[in-house]
């Protein structure tokens, strides 16, 4: 499995939890142009009877506060995993505006945006450096 990298062997294998599938879908079913929340609703179910919540927690989460709850439960579902937080965050900070600074997930942007490494910036004009 060669992954390209100074010719290295590499581990092309990667690993996909069903509840992350889940996490997915509700997420996806929340960011549709007409939001079903009651799908989003259904598929976080099966996380939070698992993981022992209250069998209404999910009914009781209001809609507009739905998108965050999906990210703390992949956030403790997934804890440490494949750095998806990181990700996570990004997306949330692109698509919503999401502050992470001041929720006090990172103490700077700067520790949530990564650098683009010069070898990209140095094939393509259009590539600006993060801040």
């Amino acid at each position: 499995m060669n992954d390209n990298v100074d010719k290295v062997p590499g581990n092309s294998l990667y690993m996909l939890r069903l509840s992350e599938m889940y996490l997915v879908k509700a997420e996806a079913a929340i960011r549709k142009p007409a939001p079903d929340f009651t799908a989003a609703r259904e598929a976080l179910r099966p996380i939070t009877d698992r993981a022992g919540f209250a069998a209404d927690f999910v009914d009781n989460v209001a809609d507009k506060d739905m998108l965050m709850t999906v990210f703390y439960q992949k956030y403790l579902e997934l804890f440490g995993e494949n750095f998806e937080d990181w990700f996570d965050m990004i997306r949330y900070n692109k698509l919503d505006g999401t502050d992470w600074v001041a929720l006090g997930y990172v103490n700077s942007w700067t520790r949530l945006a990564l650098p683009i490494p010069r070898s990209a910036i140095a094939g393509n004009d259009l590539l600006v450096q993060n801040p």
